[in-house]
């Protein structure tokens, strides 16, 4: 998604990761993948419990995408099975599109 951020940049969308590995780690992981996307950490998972995406027996989240609408609303949300695993960008666009024009 990083490689699409203008995309999302161009309808007013801002891309966020949202994961239990610590800011540090973060900071790592965005120099080494030269990722300009916000990272967001949760290390003790309260936000990713709330979102429903904990895999409590690994201590991680499950991978999904969410998109919020202007309201705070989940507009739309993808569950994976491996952090390999993305939706098409262009149905992330669309969702994005279609949370905005619903205002």
């Amino acid at each position: 998604m990083q490689g699409k951020l203008a995309e999302f940049e161009k309808r007013g969308a801002e891309l966020v990761a949202l994961s239990v590995d610590s800011v540090e780690d973060g900071k790592a992981l965005a120099e080494r993948e030269k990722l300009s996307l916000t990272l967001l950490s949760d290390p003790t998972r309260k936000v990713i419990q709330a979102f429903g995406i904990d895999d409590p027996g690994n201590e991680i989240s499950w991978p999904a995408v969410y998109v919020l609408a202007p309201d705070g609303s989940v507009a739309w949300r993808a569950f994976l099975q491996s952090y390999k695993e993305r939706p098409p960008v262009e149905d992330i666009l669309a969702a994005v599109d279609s949370a905005k024009s619903a205002k």
